[in-house]
């Protein structure tokens, strides 16, 4: 926890995470749970335990899809889809909570492909 965190990798805060299903975002009883998480342990990144909780997928979809465009299409994806990612070596993702502005933060570092990092 001395070294910052990069925003598109998991961060040093990362205490707990829950599976993620592909592209969706995080369902409304995963964002409770990594709502109590956030309140309890901080955001994975920052540390922050303040505002609301972002479902933060880990690796972010540009990088486990490729593109965003990659990633929406993934999204409710048949059982032969998800069998060619899993093929094609397409990671499996976490949700790990993360606040408003290192969520931010990170979609313009992967957006833009550069790195960005916060202290905790």
């Amino acid at each position: 926890r001395i070294f910052p965190s990069d925003v598109a990798r998991v961060g040093a805060n990362a205490y707990k995470s829950v599976a993620a299903k592909g592209s969706e975002y995080a369902t409304d009883g995963q964002r409770r749970l990594l709502s109590t998480w956030l309140k309890a342990h901080g955001c994975h990144h920052c540390g922050s335990k303040r505002g609301s909780v972002i479902g933060d997928h880990m690796p972010p979809n540009k990088k486990a899809f490729g593109s965003g465009a990659a990633a929406k299409a993934n999204r409710r994806a048949s059982l032969p889809r998800r069998i060619v990612n899993y093929i094609r070596g397409v990671p499996l993702q976490r949700f790990y909570p993360q606040c408003e502005p290192c969520s931010a933060l990170q979609s313009v570092a992967v957006r833009t492909g550069t790195r960005k990092f916060v202290t905790h």
